[in-house]
């Protein structure tokens, strides 16, 4: 079956992964750890930008931290909120229409994006996408530290989809919200 995948941020939302950070800093369960929280990720400010400027995966390990002491019992009693004040209203006008496209020729959509598994699952349901590869939440009530390795062995480059298909098929990428692209994946790990 052919799919679709489409980078979330800056293609199907205006947003990108500092903007329900935030969201989630300045809602604490009080004023002042919302301060501390905030006050804290200001200070690692320059450790992000320099690591966004050298690889978007240490980028993301730098951001993720902020979430650090946050309980995954807070995030969900939070993503509705996250979602409805943060992505539904960044999302593109014709996002929903290009996803319903791409599911009327009978591909399977998949939406990536390093943000939270369980916020892109509420963003996927609302556009109708059928799958969703995002960062995963352990059942700890933790955040995960770290990105998993890659399944190639290598460092994803910045903004290069790394889509899972069989050999000799094809998929669909989206790099923005008026452009898309049939590619053969090249990846060694994408072979089965």
């Amino acid at each position: 079956m052919a799919a679709s995948y489409f980078d979330v941020d800056g293609t199907l939302v205006r947003t990108n992964l500092i903007h329900p950070t935030l969201f989630y800093l300045m809602h604490q369960r009080t004023p002042m750890r919302s301060l501390q929280k905030l006050a804290r990720a200001a200070f690692r400010s320059p450790q992000m930008i320099y690591a966004e400027l050298q690889d978007r995966r240490m980028f993301n390990e730098a951001l993720f931290t902020s979430y650090e002491g946050i309980s995954q019992d807070r995030l969900l009693f939070l993503a509705d909120d996250a979602f409805d004040s943060v992505l539904r209203k960044a999302i593109y006008p014709h996002a929903r229409d290009l996803v319903s496209r791409c599911r009327d020729e009978g591909h399977d959509v998949v939406i990536v994006s390093g943000a939270l598994d369980f916020l892109m699952k509420r963003l996927a349901d609302h556009l109708g996408a059928t799958h969703v590869i995002a960062k995963p939440t352990r059942d700890q009530g933790r955040l995960r530290d770290r990105s998993p390795p890659s399944s190639c062995g290598r460092r994803p480059r910045k903004g290069a989809p790394r889509p899972r298909a069989t050999r000799g098929s094809t998929v669909t990428i989206s790099t923005n919200a008026s452009r898309t692209r049939t590619v053969t994946p090249t990846c060694p790990c994408s072979a089965s």
